[in-house]
Order: C-alpha cells, then sequence, then structure tokens
C-alpha cells in the first residue's frame, strides 16, 4: 500500500521532488567544495556562499527535469495499471445435434432382433474357458458383431428416412436393397450363434483343437459382413 502510495505521489508532483532532491545534492557538494578550497584570506563561508549560488539553482534545473520524467512515467504506469481488462470474447457455443429419432415399426424389429442376436453371443462366449484359445477368437468375433450391429443400426436409419411405413410395399429398389441387406443380417447373426454354441460344447468337452478350428472358420464365413458390401 505505501508503495502504491509513493507511486500516486511521484505522478502528481514528481518534478518538485526531483527539484529538491537536486539541489539538496549540489547543495552539499557545494559545502564540501567551499570547505575544501576556502581561502584563509577570505575565510569559508564566503567560498560556501558562492558554491551555494552557482551549484544550487543548477541542481534545481536538473532535478526537476529528471522528476518531470519519472513523473510522467509514474503517470502512464498508473494509468495503465488502471485501466479495467477487456473481458476475453466468449467462444461461440456450437448448436447441440438434433436427437436421433427412434427407430419404429419394421426397422426397428430389424434392429431389435439383431442386437438381440448379438447379446446371446457374448452370452455363449462369457461361458467358454476364459484361458483356451478359440475363446479368445470367440471374443474377437463379438467385437466384430459390435461393429456389424452399428451398421445395421445405420442401415435401418437410412431405409426409414426414404420408407417410413410398409418399406415391403415401397417400389424404391434403394429400400429393397436395405431390407434385404438387414435380413441376411439376421441371418447370419442366428447362425453364428448356434455355431458359436457348437464350439463352446467341444471346448467343454475338450474335442479335437483342429475340427474347432473348422468350426470356427465357418463361423466367420456364416457372420454378416455389411461392412465390406459396396454403399446401398
Amino acid at each position: 500500500m505505501s508503495g502504491r502510495g509513493s507511486r500516486s505521489r511521484v505522478a502528481r508532483a514528481g518534478w518538485a521532488f526531483g527539484g529538491a532532491i537536486g539541489a539538496g545534492i549540489l547543495a552539499v557538494v557545494a559545502l564540501i567544495a567551499g570547505v575544501t578550497d576556502a581561502d584563509p584570506e577570505q575565510g569559508v563561508g564566503i567560498d560556501i556562499a558562492a558554491y551555494l549560488i552557482v551549484l544550487v539553482p543548477i541542481g534545481l534545473v536538473l532535478g526537476c527535469l529528471v522528476g518531470l520524467c519519472v513523473q510522467v512515467a509514474a503517470r502512464a504506469r498508473l494509468a495503465h495499471r488502471g485501466r479495467p481488462s477487456r473481458p476475453a470474447a466468449r467462444q461461440p457455443v456450437p448448436p447441440a445435434p438434433p436427437p436421433a429419432i427412434p427407430l419404429t415399426g419394421e426397422w426397428a424389429r430389424h434392429h431389435v432382433r439383431c442386437r438381440d442376436l448379438v447379446a446371446r453371443f457374448r452370452v455363449i462366449v462369457d461361458s467358454a474357458p476364459a484361458d483356451a484359445q478359440p475363446t479368445r477368437w470367440l471374443r474377437d468375433i463379438a467385437a466384430d458383431l459390435d461393429k456389424e450391429l452399428v451398421e445395421v443400426e445405420r442401415l435401418a436409419r437410412y431405409g426409414q428416412a426414404l420408407a417410413p411405413t410398409a418399406p415391403r410395399a415401397t417400389d424404391d429398389p434403394t429400400v429393397r436393397r436395405i431390407v434385404d441387406r438387414l435380413e441376411r443380417a439376421e441371418r447370419g447373426f442366428d447362425a453364428t450363434v448356434r455355431r458359436a454354441g457348437d464350439i463352446v460344447l467341444n471346448l467343454a468337452g475338450d474335442q479335437q483343437f483342429a475340427r474347432i478350428r473348422a468350426q470356427l472358420d465357418v463361423l466367420g464365413k456364416e457372420a454378416p459382413h455389411l461392412r465390406d458390401l459396396p454403399p446401398v
């Protein structure tokens, strides 16, 4: 607080402080010079007075000039500190995406059936011996089925946008291709679930590894591959 008050005083009357300091310094110099160079015949007082008359005005002028410069700098500093800071510009908030339209009718039924089959597949995989190599392969297939399920939902939403109701009654070739792919996906998910059940049973019965590997190859072929198909 005292430092800020002294800066305020300098900003108001820096020239006066500078003049007083300059005059005081040269007054001391005049006293020293008067005593040092005193003429024994004239006495010390005359020499000191002569030095004071010459040096004090010089110190006063020089001190005022220096003090004035300091005063201007102090005022500029105080003005800069007192200026209110500009508030940071607000970043525009991007609009929230519109809520997804729920699937309805036949499109919802396709998606729900595929979703339930994928859930059943995961239940079967979770019941398999955790440390068996075929179980790790089954988990990889389950991850692929999750990605296929995402494609099923995308196709169902696309189809619903083109034909919200009665998709089988439309003559739109795109809608028909979507329905065909969804039906094939359902059959593929169902075959994959049944094949996974057989594999897990063979694991529990300690069947030959070559036979289990062959079943896994068939399972991989029966699983849906919607993502590998060309765009609708």
